[in-house]
């Protein structure tokens, strides 16, 4: 039995509701399975909420987004 070879690359983009528009997507790290991608996912989307703090984001609106693409092979 082959074991599978899919890692999966973490995307993460800053939005704007108030604007209508988001920051480029960015690379936000490399995971072995599905699970981790999407823990640490989730982490860094709390993560960097409260690095533009309360003002910020309500201000403008502000929320993240993330998604697990996988990279077959790597």
């Amino acid at each position: 039995r082959k074991l599978s070879m899919t890692k999966y690359i973490l995307i993460m983009k800053i939005c704007s509701a108030l604007y209508g528009e988001c920051l480029p997507e960015h690379n936000a790290g490399v995971h072995e399975t599905w699970y981790d991608c999407a823990a640490v996912g989730t982490m860094m989307t709390a993560t960097a909420l409260s690095e533009m703090g309360p003002e910020m984001v309500n201000e403008n609106k502000m929320y993240v987004t993330f998604k697990c693409d996988p990279i077959v092979g790597a």
